[in-house]
């Protein structure tokens, strides 16, 4: 899978006007323009999936309110940010592709299709996979490098392209497992060191119970199992648990059937 990170000028400002607002100023000429442009306004709100869709060939029906935008000041400042904030989020993904590589074919192994991912400003607090193999993403966040970003990325990647499930017990597990892949096993991949306390607190007891199951699932050897449970803080006793060397042959989804099939009950 690769990743295509770019800025496209329609797209930032479609998030402007329709998500949160991003400074005083342009909140401003966005009330000016609601006030002065109510229909062309109006009938923007529908451009999105086209931007999304179309990329470079979009070309609106009526571009009053984009011509505005990209001719403000604070329009154009508020461009270089998010020009700048994609230089960090490609940088930290090339940093780290052969990682994310790896990750994908060995732990998820699942095609996943090329993606194209559209930077907005931070302010936006957004994180969109509404549109097939598309992202678009605005999220404050620079910890540790922006590793937290390249997190985020990935964990929308594989919850977008994992099969979801009606029930809630099951749908949970899929979402425990799912933390288990990124958030413990990525980041740990990551940042070299053991990451497997990390995650949400309503699915920690589902991932200890299936965690042993997890640990033959990416394969390691059963010899070496005890070690990694000392390294991740997580022990079991392990005369409890059969070594199915069988789930490291499975990929994600047919690893949360498995899990499934377990008959989890952990209200």
């Amino acid at each position: 899978m690769k990743a295509d990170i770019i800025v496209n000028e329609y797209a930032l400002v479609w998030y402007m006007l329709f998500q949160s607002d991003v400074n005083e100023s342009l909140s401003k000429l966005k009330e000016r323009l609601w006030q002065t442009y109510k229909e062309q306004y109006n009938n923007t709100y529908n451009d999105r999936a086209d931007i999304l869709i179309e990329n470079k060939d979009f070309i609106p029906n009526d571009d009053t309110i984009y011509n505005i935008f990209f001719e403000n000041k604070d329009y154009q400042k508020e461009l270089k940010c998010v020009e700048k904030y994609r230089l960090e989020l490609l940088k930290i993904w090339d940093k780290n592709i052969k990682i994310t590589s790896n990750f994908y074919k060995n732990i998820i192994r699942k095609k996943i299709n090329d993606y194209t991912i559209y930077v907005v400003c931070k302010e936006s607090n957004i994180i969109d996979c509404s549109i097939k193999n598309t992202m678009v993403i605005g999220i404050d966040s620079n910890k540790e490098g922006y590793i937290d970003c390249l997190l985020k990325i990935n964990m929308a990647i594989v919850l977008t392209n994992t099969k979801k499930y009606n029930s809630k017990e099951k749908e949970s597990i899929r979402l425990a497992i799912i933390e288990l892949a990124i958030m413990n096993e990525y980041a740990s991949l990551l940042k070299n060191k053991s990451c497997f306390i990390s995650g949400s607190t309503k699915l920690y007891d589902l991932k200890r119970f299936l965690y042993p199951y997890w640990l033959m699932y990416i394969g390691t050897p059963e010899e070496k199992i005890l070690d990694r449970m000392k390294k991740d803080n997580i022990i079991y006793n392990l005369d409890e648990y059969l070594y199915n060397k069988e789930l490291r042959k499975m990929n994600i989804d047919e690893f949360v059937d498995f899990c499934i099939k377990l008959n989890v009950n952990l209200k």
